[in-house]
C-alpha cells in the first residue's frame, strides 16, 4: 500500500504491440490498463520502445485517451464561492471544493492557494494558503471543501479583480497544471471576479 504516498510507475510484462495481438494468454491491453489503473499507477509506460507505443496509440486511441485522464493525478476545483463584492481594508471567505479525478496521488505535501490578483493579473494583491490541507490524500475522486481568508489591502482602488486558485510547491510558487481551464499563464487558474467598493 505504498501508493498513497510515493508515486507507482507500471511495468509491462509484455509488448503493448503483443497484447493488441492477443499474444499473450489470458491477458488482453483492455485488461493491462485496468490492472494498472487499479494499481493507482502514476505513469503510463510508453511500452517496449517507440513502435509499440505507436501501435497503441494507432489501434486504441480510445484507451489511451481514458488512461491519459485516469492515471497520475488530476487537480480540480469542481466548486467555489465567495462574495461578489467587497471592500478595501476587509477579509474576506473564499470556500473551494478540491477533487482529485485521477486514480493516483500527489506526490509532494504542497498546498492550495487562493489569489486576488491585480488588475493586470500579475501580482496578487492577496494571497492565502491553507496550511493544514493534504492534496496527497485526495485520491480517485476523493474531495476536500477547504476555507480560505483574503484580505483586501487598504490602499486597493475600485474595480473589479481576479480571484484564482494554484497548488504551491514549497517555495510558495504555483507549481501544477490543474485540469480546469482558466490558466493565467502562471499556472493561477482564475475563477472569477469580485469588484472592490469604497461604497
Amino acid at each position: 500500500m505504498h501508493w498513497p504516498q510515493h508515486p507507482l510507475v507500471a511495468e509491462n510484462g509484455a509488448a503493448y504491440a503483443d497484447y493488441l495481438a492477443g499474444k499473450v494468454a489470458g491477458w488482453t491491453i483492455d485488461r493491462v490498463v485496468d490492472e494498472m489503473l487499479a494499481h493507482h499507477v502514476s505513469y503510463f509506460p510508453m511500452g517496449w520502445g517507440l513502435r509499440d507505443w505507436e501501435a497503441l496509440v494507432q489501434q486504441r486511441p480510445d484507451l489511451v485517451k481514458t488512461a491519459s485522464v485516469r492515471m497520475g493525478y488530476r487537480l480540480e476545483v469542481t466548486e467555489a464561492s465567495w462574495p461578489q463584492v467587497v471592500k478595501p481594508g476587509q477579509a474576506f471567505t473564499v470556500q473551494a471544493v478540491w477533487r482529485n479525478t485521477a486514480v493516483a496521488c500527489l506526490p509532494f505535501r504542497w498546498r492550495p492557494a487562493v489569489y486576488l490578483l491585480d488588475q493586470a493579473r500579475e501580482q496578487p494583491l492577496a494571497r492565502a494558503v491553507h496550511a493544514k490541507a493534504d492534496p496527497r490524500t485526495w485520491t480517485d475522486g476523493r474531495e476536500a471543501t477547504l476555507q480560505f481568508t483574503l484580505s483586501v489591502p487598504v490602499e486597493v482602488k475600485p474595480g473589479r479583480y481576479a480571484l484564482a486558485v494554484a497548488i504551491e510547491d514549497d517555495r510558495g510558487e504555483p507549481a501544477i497544471e490543474l485540469a480546469i481551464e482558466g490558466n493565467d499563464g502562471q499556472k493561477r487558474f482564475v475563477l472569477g471576479h469580485a469588484d472592490v467598493v469604497t461604497e
